[in-house]
């Protein structure tokens, strides 16, 4: 059996319809939320179960000869991701009454991590390498995959500051991550072979306004980004994603979805810190509590 993969024919083709906002949840009877996404496909009553906002296919020619299969072969996709930033400010409705900053970045550093689905039986892959997902055209001779994302951020909109003995109110958000996405053949000797990848970045950042007491959206100054690249031809050329995506294996574990859940939503003591009055190096404007 011959199964010649015709690697210089690869391609990543994109589909983005997304747009960096945020909205108000409940997270209880008595207690908010706000949830950064990408607009498109965004569930707002059911969060989590958000569709994807973007979505990759690969494409790649595949000759083979009468009789052969690509049993064996799994055609998907593998994504590692890295923060940037993740932090959130919080403020008293005067400077009398505090501040709090959380920069969880101190627990998790900046490091790729592997990114995919908990509930993924095929891992490292970050969606099934099985029809829909991935499939084979007879009539153009060319394998198919796709992934899709919609990478989201929660945090509480109120924090008590045990400093000054007041609520404080969500201020600031900025979650910056950087990801690369790879699109990729496992062969029946469970060796990679990345034909193509893409590298997209994002960043959410939020100055949220308060009004009569409540989180006020249209007064709040969205200053996010999201950003694709072209898709490459071949493995990505950074040594560190190099040596991540070819050292993967099977049961990989899923690193970078575990370890958001990891975090304390609002902070521990290693990330917190709490000022009994607004500094001057937090720029949080007189107009944030009307």
């Amino acid at each position: 059996m011959t199964v010649a993969i015709d690697a210089t024919t690869a391609r990543i083709s994109t589909f983005s319809m997304a747009r960096p906002d945020f909205d108000l949840i409940s997270r209880n009877a008595t207690e908010g939320a706000v949830v950064c996404h990408l607009t498109y496909n965004f569930n707002k009553n059911a969060w989590s179960d958000s569709k994807e906002a973007f979505e990759f296919t690969g494409h790649v020619k595949i000759n083979l000869n009468p009789g052969d299969s690509l049993n064996g072969y799994r055609f998907g996709f593998i994504q590692f991701m890295r923060q940037r930033k993740l932090d959130t400010v919080y403020a008293g409705k005067t400077s009398k009454e505090g501040c709090i900053t959380i920069d969880r970045m101190k627990i998790i550093k900046d490091d790729y991590f592997l990114d995919c689905a908990e509930t993924m039986t095929i891992k490292p892959f970050a969606r099934p390498t099985v029809p829909p997902f991935a499939k084979f055209n007879e009539q153009e001779r060319e394998q198919i995959a796709t992934f899709g994302d919609q990478p989201m951020s929660g945090v509480p909109t109120t924090v008590f500051n045990d400093s000054t003995d007041r609520l404080n109110y969500l201020a600031k958000i900025q979650d910056e991550r950087e990801a690369c996405t790879i699109f990729t053949v496992l062969d029946p000797s469970m060796k990679f072979q990345h034909l193509a990848h893409v590298q997209w970045t994002l960043r959410y950042e939020f100055n949220i306004k308060w009004r009569g007491g409540k989180l006020h959206k249209a007064s709040s100054v969205n200053l996010s980004k999201f950003d694709v690249g072209s898709g490459v031809l071949g493995p990505p050329e950074d040594p560190v994603l190099a040596w991540l995506s070819y050292s993967c294996k099977p049961d990989q574990r899923t690193y970078h979805n575990e370890m958001g859940r990891a975090l304390p939503v609002i902070g521990s003591p290693v990330t917190n810190f709490k000022y009994s009055t607004w500094p001057s190096s937090i720029k949080i404007g007189n107009d944030f509590f009307k």
